[in-house]
Parts: C-alpha cells; sequence; structure tokens
C-alpha cells in the first residue's frame, strides 16, 4: 500500500518503528518497507524508488563507521532537492532522540514544510503523530487509486512519423510542443491546448517506432499511464477492402476492431491450415452516432477534402466517411485470398489496420481513469492487393487528421 523507507542506524528504535506500523495498519506489510543505516544508502534508495514516506533519524552517520551527525540529515535534504536524478518522495519526518534540536536543523525542516517528531521509548505522543500521518496518506493513496481524474483531454496516437503524426501536426491554430520530464527516452510525445468555447482543450500526440499491435499497444499504455487522457484517437492510413466501399481517402471509422491474427495454426490432412478465433473490441456507440450524422455533413467533407496542406495529393472524387468492422493483421497484406479469410468472419469488413486492435485492447485493459471513447479513424490509401501506390498517403493521413480535429472542437463533451 504505502511505500516507507526508515533512514536509521539504531536497530532497536527500528524494530519498535516497524512494530507500530504493522500493528497499526494492516495495510502495510514487510515488504512495503525499506531499512538503510547512513544519508548515503538513503539517498542512493530515493534515487532508486518514489517512497511515500521517509522517516529518517537526524543524528544519522553519512558512511558506515563514521560519526553520527545532524548537519548529514539537513544536507540529504538538500540534496532531495537539488538533483535531478531523485524520485522525490511524497513525505519526509524528522525522528530523534535530541531533547534539543539544534535552531539550524529545525529550520532546515520546518523551511521545507517537513515535520519533526521527538521519539521516547518512554512517551507515546510521536505515536499519535506517526499514526495519524500514516492514516493520511493511506486515506489519500486510496483515493487517488479509486477516483483518479483525467489529466489530459485527448490523446492521438499514430503508427508511422511520416505522413500520419505530421498531420496532426499541421492542425490549425494549434502550437504542438514536445514534452519534457517524462522518464522514458524511447517515445517523444508532444502537447497541444485547443480552444473550445472558452474551454481549454489538452492534447498529446505520439507515434510508434514501428508498425503493428505489439508497438501500438505499448505505446498506448504508456499513454494512459503518463497522462491519462478522457478519450484515445488513431489517425492515419489503412488498406480498404474494395473502391466501391471506400475510395481513395475515405475516412473508416471502425465501428469494431477485430483480432485477425487470433487463432491457432493446425493441420487438415497434409495441409497446414490457420484456424481462426477472432476477437473483437467495439466502439462506444455513443460516438459512432455522431460520426453517422458528420457523414452526412457535405460541406464539411468538401472542407476537409480541399484543405490545404504540403505534399497532399486530391483525388478526383468526394470524400466520404464509412462506419464499419475492421481488422487488425499482424502485417501488411497484398494477398486477396486473407481478406477473403476474413470476410468469411466479417462478411461486412471494410478495411485492415494493422494497430488498431493493439490499441483497443490497450484502452480496455488500462489502469483507472479507463478512456470513455477509444476509436480508430485511418483512410483507405490501398485496397490490400499488389497494387500499393503511396500517391495518395499524404491525403489519408490528412483527411483523417482533419475529421478529428473537427471532432475533438465540434464534437465532444469535456466535462465541463
Amino acid at each position: 500500500m504505502l511505500s516507507i523507507l526508515i533512514i536509521d542506524d539504531t536497530p532497536g528504535k527500528i524494530e519498535i518503528l516497524k512494530n507500530f506500523i504493522f500493528s497499526n495498519f494492516d495495510e502495510i506489510h514487510e515488504s512495503d518497507i525499506d531499512v538503510v543505516s547512513t544519508t548515503n544508502d538513503g539517498l542512493n534508495a530515493i534515487c532508486r524508488k518514489q517512497y511515500d514516506l521517509v522517516l529518517l533519524d537526524l543524528f544519522i552517520p553519512k558512511r558506515k563507521g563514521e560519526k553520527e551527525s545532524p548537519k548529514y540529515a539537513a544536507e540529504l535534504l538538500e540534496l532531495i532537492n537539488e538533483l535531478e536524478n531523485v524520485k522525490t518522495p511524497a513525505h519526509i519526518l524528522g525522528i530523534t532522540r535530541m531533547t534539543e534540536i539544534p535552531t539550524e536543523f529545525q529550520e532546515t525542516f520546518s523551511n521545507e514544510l517537513w515535520a519533526l517528531l521527538k521519539y521516547g521509548e518512554d512517551s507515546s505522543a510521536w505515536e499519535d503523530r506517526l499514526e495519524r500521518k500514516l492514516a493520511y496518506l493511506i486515506r489519500s493513496k486510496m483515493q487517488l487509486i479509486d477516483n483518479p481524474d483525467y489529466n489530459y483531454d485527448v490523446a492521438v496516437i499514430n503508427a508511422l512519423q511520416e505522413k500520419e503524426n505530421e498531420m496532426i501536426r499541421c492542425w490549425d491554430d494549434c502550437d504542438w510542443q514536445e514534452v519534457k520530464g517524462i522518464p522514458d527516452d524511447t517515445v517523444t510525445f508532444y502537447e497541444a491546448v485547443l480552444e473550445k468555447e472558452g474551454r481549454k482543450i489538452r492534447c498529446i500526440t505520439a507515434y510508434a517506432d514501428r508498425m503493428g499491435m505489439v508497438a501500438t499497444a505499448v505505446l498506448t499504455t504508456k499513454v494512459i499511464n503518463y497522462f491519462r487522457p478522457r478519450y484515445v484517437f488513431m489517425t492515419g492510413i489503412c488498406a480498404g477492402i474494395s473502391k466501391e466501399k471506400a475510395n481513395f481517402g475515405d475516412v473508416i471509422v471502425a465501428e469494431s476492431v477485430i483480432d485477425g491474427a487470433s487463432g491457432k495454426y493446425a493441420n487438415k490432412g497434409e495441409e497446414h491450415i490457420f484456424v481462426p478465433d477472432y476477437k473483437v473490441i467495439n466502439t462506444p456507440a455513443g460516438f459512432l452516432n455522431k460520426i453517422r450524422k458528420l457523414k452526412e455533413d457535405k460541406n464539411l467533407m468538401e472542407k476537409i477534402r480541399n484543405m490545404n496542406r504540403p505534399k497532399v495529393v486530391n483525388p478526383d472524387h468526394t470524400l466520404k466517411v464509412i462506419v464499419g468492422p475492421v481488422a487488425s493483421v499482424p502485417a501488411v497484406v497484398a494477398d486477396k485470398q486473407v481478406i477473403e479469410s476474413l470476410k468469411g468472419q466479417e462478411r461486412k469488413l471494410l478495411g485492415l489496420k494493422m494497430e488498431a486492435y493493439g490499441m483497443y485492447y490497450a484502452v480496455e485493459h488500462s489502469m483507472k481513469p479507463h478512456p470513455l471513447i477509444v476509436a480508430s479513424l485511418k483512410s483507405a490509401t490501398d485496397f490490400a492487393d499488389a497494387n500499393k501506390s503511396d500517391e495518395y498517403q499524404q491525403y489519408g493521413a490528412m483527411t483523417s487528421a482533419e475529421l478529428l480535429y473537427h471532432i475533438i472542437l465540434k464534437e465532444l463533451d469535456f466535462g465541463r
């Protein structure tokens, strides 16, 4: 429940503290408490792990074998504030047997708003104060777990940096800036603020380092854990089933996403076959209803189609938005037999989106607060056959990005 570090070099006092904690709080276990006997070891522990509470003996040595002094405890507090690699503890309590604490050390604690406990085996005053502090920390942490708040409003996940994420960062009146201070050097996150009727909409976006469900599921999980978004979307390009269902650049909004790789390989006589066991995750019905209304807005479709973006080649047909089932498969498909196999399970299949199921699965199994909506909006730029071309990829990335931009500003509720 709580992660506690005791920095103390008196074994008897350490045992009294631990026994007091365990006897009063069933939520705290032996594995929740770490103990070190010097301020150097304490600093190393704080650099490795985030603690909810540090109990710091004021009369403590800096290293093993050295003389105890309260100046080392004061130095440790200064280092906690100064060093960048420290995982700053939520609370620090100083514990001392000293009947008279030097003024400069009292000021060190009071300046940081940390409390001092005067420990004594013949007095219970320290027990009452420590018990209240622990009860407060447990209650606060339980409320954080049970009733977390959203931090960002919208997260946009992309499978590709070029085309897909670039088009998100082309949104009008949107100044994307790289997010600093995230403990992750494998992903670059960008944030921006949109305004809607005086309400600031916080947006976050990132792209995976490779295509595929696994990379997208990991990225989506990171975005949810770091930023706690209210809504999660994916834009970009995908393979359509046929031009009749979705032409170049038409936006396919997933009604449901099928895991097209779910199943088993088996033998049928001498033939090796794949026996599907497809898993499906649905997009929230309320969001799909908004899309079905939007697709009838011809002015909006024409506006998106004619957006002025670099390297975009517009096809010679009107823009459409189509709602229907899509499938995620682990590789680019250029074989109509694969399509026919998938259509055998879902005859209304509209497209193939390699990453969509990974995003949906990550959202469905995410930590609280769960995003309220997860939706994939990707535009068809080929038709899962050997005749692949990149002519309309920029256009497809643009149409899906601009449709989402309109949805964010005009269609979503941000809990005002």
